[in-house]
Order: C-alpha cells, then structure tokens, then sequence
C-alpha cells in the first residue's frame, strides 16, 4: 500500500496535498474576487436597457400636477352611515386614533434636547481643535 501500513492510514488524517493547502490557505481569493468583480462587471455592459424616456406618453410628460388638498378637509361633504354598527364603527375609531398618534410623535423632535446640546458642544470642540 505505497509503503503506509493500513494501520497509519487509519489513524492519522492524509495530509493535504499542495493544491490543497494552496486552497485552505485562501491564498487566491483576492484573486477570485477580482475575476468575479470583472465577470459581473462584463455580463452587466451587455445587458440592453429600455429607452424610459418614450416610456412616458406627451400627454402624461405635458400634464399637470395633481392638485394638493389639505386633509383636514378631505372628508368635507362626504355623509358616513349613521347606522353603522358599533363593531365596525369601534375598530375604525381605534385605527383613526393610533394614526393621529403616531402622526404626532412624527411631528416630535427626532433628536431630544439633551442629546443635541451634547451634539453641538462636541461639534464646537473639534471646531477649536481643527483650527
């Protein structure tokens, strides 16, 4: 058996041949990457895009811009039904209310105002220490 006992083949792993070690060691993925980033880089120069600028017909491209109306008056004239059923009308009123919650903690501060003193005094320090 190529002058190995059974014995030692059965107990020691094989050691790796030099194309393996080459590959364990990962010595070519800087390579690889670099073929790969040319490969995308080739597939992606023949691929043919759609003219978008006939996409968009004269008469949308002439249009006008939609008007913008306030939503306080969105509903404005509009009669809901007075006998809706209080399990439908219960849901609608809770979803209405989390919307106008969540609306206003949109409104609210991103950042509070500790956090932006602290922010605009370590803005003014690395002023002084750059000049």
């Amino acid at each position: 058996m190529n002058g190995r006992s059974f014995h030692s083949l059965c107990l020691r792993p094989p050691t790796p041949s030099r194309y393996e070690r080459h590959i364990i060691a990962g010595e070519d993925m800087p390579r690889l990457l670099l073929l790969l980033l040319i490969a995308t880089g080739l597939l992606m120069s023949c691929v043919e895009f759609p003219d978008l600028d006939r996409a968009i017909s004269p008469g949308a491209r002439n249009a006008d811009f939609p008007t913008i109306i306030p939503t306080d008056t969105l509903f404005d004239g509009v009669s809901f039904d007075p006998n809706m059923s209080a399990a439908v009308a219960r849901p609608l009123q809770a979803q209405a209310n989390h919307l106008r919650r969540r609306a206003r903690a949109l409104r609210a501060p991103v950042i509070d105002r500790a956090t932006l003193t602290k922010l605009n005094r370590a803005l003014r320090n690395n002023e002084r220490r750059l000049r």
